[in-house]
C-alpha cells in the first residue's frame, strides 16, 4: 500500500512524512512561481522593439521558453507538496496552503481558459482593418483587446500575490513549528 515512505534497508514503512519539511519545499517553490509569473508579464511587456532588436528572434523565443520550463518545474514541485501534505494530514494542514492551492488553482485554470476558450469573442474580429479609422468595429476591437487585457493583468496580480504570500506564509509556520 503506498500510506507511507518505504525504508528499503530494513523493509519498513512510515506512516508519516515531516510535514515541517513539506511546507518549506511547497512555500518556496510557490515563491519561486509567483517570481516567475513576475517576470513573465515584465519580459512580455518590456519586450520593446530596442529589446527585440538586441536579443533578436531567437533570444525573444529562448526568454520565454526558459521562463516557461521553470513555471513548469516549480508548479510541479508545488504540486507535490500539495499531494504530499495532502496524504499525510487534513484538507488545510498549515497556514498558507489555502492560498498557494488556489494560487495554482487560479494561474493554471485562468490559463487553460483563456487559451482553449474565446471569453472575449474575438474571432468575430475575422476581418478587422485598423488603416480605416471610420469603421466602427476597430474601436469595439481596441476596447475588447484593452478588457482583455486588464482582465489577464488583474488574474496575473492575484495569483502573484496568493503564490507569494502563502509561501511565506507556509515558511513562517515551519521556522515557527520548529
Amino acid at each position: 500500500m503506498l500510506d507511507g515512505v518505504a525504508n528499503v534497508e530494513d523493509g519498513r514503512t512510515y506512516d508519516d512524512v515531516d510535514l515541517r519539511v513539506a511546507a518549506r519545499v511547497t512555500g518556496i517553490a510557490a515563491i519561486v512561481l509567483g517570481g516567475l509569473r513576475l517576470l513573465s508579464r515584465v519580459a512580455s511587456y518590456g519586450m520593446t522593439e530596442a529589446t527585440f532588436a538586441a536579443i533578436g528572434p531567437e533570444g525573444f523565443f529562448w526568454v520565454f521558453r526558459v521562463l516557461w520550463i521553470a513555471t513548469l518545474a516549480a508548479t510541479a514541485v508545488v504540486v507535490g507538496g500539495l499531494i504530499v501534505g495532502w496524504r499525510q494530514a487534513p484538507l488545510l494542514w498549515t497556514p498558507g496552503i489555502g492560498q498557494v492551492a488556489l494560487g495554482l488553482v487560479l494561474f493554471w485554470g485562468w490559463w487553460a481558459v483563456s487559451n482553449y476558450v474565446d471569453v472575449w469573442g474575438m474571432r468575430r474580429f475575422d476581418s478587422v482593418d485598423l488603416s480605416d479609422p471610420s469603421n466602427p468595429v476597430n474601436a469595439i476591437y481596441l476596447e475588447t483587446i484593452r478588457a482583455s487585457e486588464w482582465v489577464n493583468i488583474a488574474v496575473g496580480v492575484v495569483v502573484i500575490v496568493l503564490l507569494v504570500t502563502g509561501g511565506i506564509r507556509l515558511l513562517i509556520r515551519r521556522r515557527s513549528a520548529q
